[in-house]
C-alpha cells in the first residue's frame, strides 16, 4: 500500500509536466490544473519570447520623446504603456453567463506574464466545457511555431483550436484564438443549451 500511494504522489508532477492535459470536472479545480501546467511549459515562454523580440518597439527606435511630441492626441495611450503608470487589465468575463461574447483576442505587455492572459482567454471555454458536463483538453504547440497551445472540446463540435501570438508594432505580444468567428457561433449555440 505505501508504494501505490508513492506512485500516486509521483504521478501528479509527472502528469502536469505533460505536453498534454485533460482538465478535471469542477470549474476551480480545471483552473488550478491549468495555471499549473502552464506554469510549467517553456515553450510556451519561449515562443512569446520569439514574437516579442522579432518587431523592436516603434518608441525604442524613434526615441520616447519624439513619440510623445509626435502624437499629442495618444500622448495618454503611450504614458499608459509605461510601467506603472497602467492601469490592471480587469477580467472580461467573470462567469458563463455574464459572458455573452468570449475574448477572442487579448494584448499582454512587454513585461507582463502571459500566463494570466492564457487563463483569461481560456477560461470561458473551460466554462463551457463544465456547464456542458464535457472536458476540455489542453496541448501544447510545437516549439518554433507562433502556435502556443491548442484546445478541444471534442463532444461540443471544438476539435482543434489553437491559441497563436503575434508581436506588437509598440512591444509586447497580441494572443488571439484563431478560427475565431466559427468558434463564437459554436460559444454562443452552446451556452445557450447550457442556460436552458
Amino acid at each position: 500500500m505505501t508504494a501505490a500511494l508513492a506512485l500516486f504522489l509521483l504521478a501528479g508532477p509527472l502528469w502536469a509536466g505533460s505536453a498534454r492535459l485533460q482538465l478535471p470536472k469542477g470549474a476551480a479545480k480545471a483552473e488550478d490544473s491549468l495555471r499549473l501546467w502552464l506554469g510549467r511549459q517553456d515553450s510556451l515562454r519561449r515562443t512569446v519570447d520569439e514574437a516579442a523580440q522579432s518587431a523592436a518597439p516603434a518608441l525604442v527606435e524613434d526615441g520616447l520623446k519624439d513619440a510623445l511630441a509626435d502624437a499629442p492626441a495618444g500622448r495618454e495611450a503611450l504614458l499608459e504603456r509605461l510601467p506603472g503608470l497602467r492601469r490592471p487589465r480587469t477580467p472580461v468575463c467573470r462567469s458563463l453567463s455574464d459572458c455573452a461574447v468570449p475574448p477572442l483576442a487579448l494584448d499582454v505587455e512587454a513585461e507582463e506574464p502571459v500566463e494570466p492572459a492564457v487563463r483569461e482567454l481560456l477560461r470561458p471555454w473551460l466554462w463551457l466545457a463544465q456547464a456542458r458536463g464535457q472536458r476540455m483538453k489542453v496541448s501544447a504547440a510545437p516549439a518554433g511555431d507562433r502556435r502556443l497551445l491548442e484546445f478541444s472540446i471534442p463532444k461540443l463540435g471544438i476539435k482543434s483550436a489553437t491559441v497563436s501570438v503575434a508581436p506588437r508594432p509598440l512591444g509586447g505580444v497580441r494572443l488571439r484564438i484563431d478560427r475565431g468567428l466559427e468558434l463564437a457561433e459554436v460559444y454562443s449555440r452552446e451556452r445557450a443549451a447550457a442556460e436552458r
